[in-house]
């Protein structure tokens, strides 16, 4: 199973995968973005999956 974290709560804007069955992260992305987290996040994840 693949995982997709995200997280926009304070001024980091951050993404992770996560293969749970080869136990390993397979990517993330994390941005100080201070405000404006909805314009970027979509970008966000796309980096984490590169």
């Amino acid at each position: 199973m693949k995982l997709l974290a995200i997280d926009c709560a304070a001024n980091l804007c951050a993404a992770c995968v996560y293969d749970a069955a080869a136990g390993k992260e397979l990517g993330r992305s994390v941005f100080d973005l201070g405000k404006g987290h909805a314009e970027h996040l979509m970008a966000v994840i796309d980096e984490a999956w590169k």
